[in-house]
């Protein structure tokens, strides 16, 4: 009974990128797989901590060089849809063809391709919850550009839903000793960001009405318009809870959704002891269309993956200032040495406080050492 599958595996985040970590408690066992184990494996099996290498390209002869530095963890897109530059996310042929239509042997052959590049390759499988081209005139709308539209129409969740669970089950019967991990994927660039620039839609007004009448509010037949959304009370930059009510209601509540982004609570998450990556999303300097103008030279490239890459480490501080000058921080236990990750430098050793020089205004990143 698929209600009753086990789903300790489905984590709803967007994919960590090549050579990114996560850790989650919700990860099943890790297993051996047949051959010997590779590097980290055991580390990774007691702790649950991945670092995958992830393309949504076949990519088969960079699988197998990574599987060589022991990274067998591979993430891959099950997609059935283009990206944002109108090109397929997936070199694989469609596998949801229609409603309760499958094509499994395109997951079954990304599948195969990977293991014969990696053979003790174990998988995240990101799974594409958005609409295929033949769904977009069924729904009268594409999730990609309107996901928020989508959610509140019962017939695309569920349709949606049925086909998840449809996919989950196949993966876990052929697939499921190699996977650990299945990643929700829709909306805008497949990280559930919403791009309908503030239109609203049939759909759109009938949820707004909906969640109105739910809550005693009375903001009208439909949600504010772009321009209404575009201004703001004070200073043209924050809402007025007295005269604009409805404005921050719009971006405040995930059930009309009107809010965007990539759905990741980095500072909750922090806030509570957890490290996760969500990507590095940039080219290097030299790379025309994604890294040109970003970074300027390789120092800025190395700079910038530190940045993102400490989000995944224990021990991390962020501090941001307004106002330079020497200041004093309190940690949060004692750490053996602290290091400003931006310079290199240690600045503090066997210490529970950090004094440091900020400039003004300033971000600094510190890696406490216990």
């Amino acid at each position: 009974d698929r209600a009753e599958m086990d789903m300790r595996k489905l984590i709803a985040i967007a994919a960590v990128a090549a050579g990114a970590a996560a850790a989650s408690p919700v990860l099943p066992e890790a297993k051996r797989l047949p051959g010997s184990a590779p590097v980290g494996f055991e580390e990774q099996c007691r702790k649950q901590l991945w670092v995958t290498y992830r393309s949504f390209n076949k990519e088969l002869e960079r699988t197998g060089q990574f599987a060589e530095m022991g990274i067998t963890n591979r993430c891959f897109f099950a997609a059935n849809t283009i990206n944002a530059l109108g090109n397929p996310y997936c070199e694989y042929p469609l596998i949801w063809k229609g409603f309760k239509k499958y094509d499994w042997s395109a997951l079954d052959a990304q599948a195969e391709d990977l293991v014969k590049a990696s053979p003790n390759a174990r998988f995240m499988v990101m799974i594409d919850l958005n609409t295929p081209y033949w769904a977009t005139h069924k729904f009268h709308l594409d999730s990609f550009t309107d996901i928020t539209h989508a959610g509140v129409m019962p017939e695309w969740r569920n349709r949606t839903r049925e086909r998840m669970l449809d996919f989950i089950a196949y993966a876990e019967k052929k697939w499921g000793e190699r996977i650990g991990a299945y990643i929700l994927s829709g909306g805008g660039t497949s990280e559930w960001y919403e791009r309908d620039r503030g239109r609203t839609s049939y759909a759109k007004n009938k949820g707004w009405r909906g969640w109105c009448k739910a809550r005693n509010f009375s903001y009208g037949e439909e949600p504010p318009s772009p321009t209404a959304l575009s201004r703001a009370a004070f200073e043209n930059l924050v809402y007025d809870p007295a005269t604009e009510p409805e404005k921050i209601a719009y971006y405040s509540d995930r059930a009309i959704a009107g809010g965007s982004g990539s759905q990741l609570p980095y500072g909750t998450a922090l806030r509570y002891g957890k490290r996760i990556l969500h990507e590095i999303d940039f080219g290097p300097h030299d790379q025309k269309q994604w890294g040109r103008g970003l970074w300027n030279t390789l120092e800025d490239d190395l700079a910038g993956n530190t940045r993102e890459a400490v989000f995944a480490k224990e021990g991390f501080l962020a501090v941001h200032t307004k106002d330079g000058g020497e200041k004093t921080i309190r940690l949060r236990g004692r750490a053996a040495k602290v290091t400003d990750l931006l310079s290199g430098e240690t600045v503090a050793q066997d210490a529970d406080c950090l004094t440091f020089v900020f400039s003004s205004p300033d971000t600094r990143l510190f890696d406490l050492t216990e």
